[in-house]
């Protein structure tokens, strides 16, 4: 008999609390800001945020009775306090989307702390205090285990995990983290997402991975680093999109396969940049229409595209060079306006960052 385990991904839990807080009565808000204000027993608020945990953990309890997991060995993982840390060292804006802001800051305040935001520095609340506040072991479960590394994201625990079991040894992991797809490339592992809209469906597969992203698992990551994700906040490749990635990938493979002109870019060169908004204001303003009158900034856009109404504001925009060649070719602006950029060095830094272990 093979062994049977089960990794949680306690973010899961903080998708269901926010459900818990904003749901349409918002009991348990009301009972929570009564116990901050003073107003509510705190007893009464420990009591109602343990019902809306074991509501979770009932579920989670069903899906497994369901998929014959009810004697696996479950284990909760947890994220790091400075869990972000190794990955903003390579992108310091990493999750700067996910800023904790109180909502009576004003909106200088507001900035202030966007800008000082640095992921190679970050700190994020510890999750297990959530649990404990509320009179729960950290495995949730006298029968569950527990794994915390200070400097690790759940999904990485998990891919630690898995990577070391051994192949024998059937893995679920419970999460809606899109990031942990990757694993199915190992055939001993499924995924279970407890957030899926069909309820009589909730196991992900490898051909649902293909149908959503147009990719294997194995893929994955080097779909995203072109795509983006704005989750995590990674830009990927100006201009590429979903669909081109997948194409790109499938296509050439790996990121080192896919052609350089694919990652070649232009943006305005430094000498450049403080004259050519009014370079270009006087070429716009010399275009016409058929009939000898002005072009007007819109039938320009519309003519060459909208990067020259960037490029015209002041702005520097990294775009795919072929836009940049499209504006030097009707003499729009001159070739020395641009230089040319690699992104190919970037690309892979995202993959890494995405690519489950991380190294």
């Amino acid at each position: 008999m093979t062994d049977r385990t089960v990794l949680i991904d306690a973010g899961w839990f903080v998708g269901r609390w926010r459900r818990h807080l904003y749901a349409k009565r918002g009991l348990l808000a009301r009972i929570l800001a009564g116990v901050a204000n003073g107003n509510c027993d705190p007893a009464k608020g420990v009591r109602a945020g343990r019902r809306a945990i074991v509501q979770d953990l009932k579920y989670l309890a069903f899906r497994f009775r369901h998929l014959g997991l009810s004697s696996a060995d479950v284990i909760v993982c947890y994220d790091g306090t400075h869990a972000r840390q190794r990955r903003g060292a390579l992108l310091e804006t990493y999750k700067a989307n996910r800023i904790m802001i109180h909502p009576d800051a004003t909106e200088m305040e507001a900035e202030e702390i966007i800008q000082s935001y640095r992921a190679s520095e970050s700190t994020i609340q510890d999750m297990r205090d959530h649990f404990t506040t509320f009179e729960f072991p950290l495995s949730l479960n006298d029968k569950w285990s527990h794994r915390y590394t200070e400097t690790h994201e759940a999904d990485d625990l998990i891919a630690d995990y898995v990577v070391a079991a051994p192949a024998t040894e059937q893995i679920t992991v419970v999460s809606a983290d899109s990031d942990l797809v990757q694993l199915l490339a190992y055939p001993n592992v499924q995924i279970l997402d407890p957030t899926a809209g069909d309820k009589t469906k909730v196991l992900i597969t490898t051909e649902d991975v293909v149908s959503k992203y147009g990719v294997t698992p194995g893929d994955y990551a080097d779909w995203k680093a072109l795509a983006g994700d704005s989750s995590d906040n990674i830009p990927g490749l100006p201009e590429i999109g979903g669909v081109k990635a997948a194409s790109l990938v499938v296509e050439h493979g790996s990121l080192e396969s896919i052609p350089d002109e694919s990652f070649a870019y232009g943006r305005v060169s430094e000498s450049w940049r403080p004259n050519l908004p009014a370079h270009l204001r006087a070429w716009m303003d010399a275009q016409t229409r058929r009939d000898g009158t002005a072009a007007g900034d819109d039938l320009v856009a519309r003519r060459h595209g909208r990067l020259i109404t960037e490029l015209a504001k002041g702005e520097s925009p990294t775009r795919p060079i072929r836009y940049y060649q499209t504006l030097i070719d009707a003499e729009a602006i001159p070739e020395s306006a641009v230089e040319l950029v690699d992104l190919r060095p970037m690309a892979m830094v995202y993959r890494r960052m995405i690519r489950l272990p991380f190294e």
